[in-house]
């Protein structure tokens, strides 16, 4: 059961995160310094077994402060912590979600760079996720650097 959590929090987590570097504002006058912002995302997420089975579907709705660093006008690094819920379509299980991450770039191209989070899940009917990972923004590869499924319970209860 672990291992199909594996891609499970990655692919739960990347999808928002995806869009973040995409959405980050420009530095005014190309200067150094932080700019801080909040955004809403709203989506559904498949959840998919290492076999490519859909488990489950998500519909995730998550409210993210981010700071985004830049160095002469250039983006560097952004820093977010997201909360929110998320519904599975198949038990109804309501999840409370937070995720932390920090994104490196090594230019402005927003596929140039690195995004580490982690994630934790608590749904309402008991089941809890907290997984650790890299998403690689060239590749769209995940590195899983640490997964738990305390209780080891699964989403429909086997």
């Amino acid at each position: 059961m672990k291992t199909k959590t594996l891609l499970l929090i990655c692919l739960f987590s990347g999808i928002g995160l995806t869009q973040l570097s995409a959405q980050i504002p420009p530095p005014t006058n190309g200067k150094t310094g932080t700019v801080s912002f909040w955004e809403t995302l709203s989506y559904p997420q498949e959840m998919i077994a290492e076999d490519g089975t859909v488990l489950d579907v998500l519909d995730a709705t998550l409210s993210s402060h981010v700071q985004a660093h830049y160095k002469n006008g250039v983006i560097i690094q952004a820093d977010y912590e997201a909360h929110g819920n998320a519904i599975s379509k198949k038990t109804g299980e309501v999840f409370k979600m937070t995720e932390i991450g920090k994104q490196t770039f090594s230019s402005w191209d927003p596929l140039t760079g690195f995004d580490y989070f982690t994630v934790h899940l608590i749904g309402d009917h008991g089941t809890r996720l907290k997984g650790e990972a890299i998403l690689d923004f060239s590749t769209w590869e995940y590195t899983i650097i640490k997964i738990s499924w305390p209780g080891d319970k699964y989403w429909d209860g086997d």
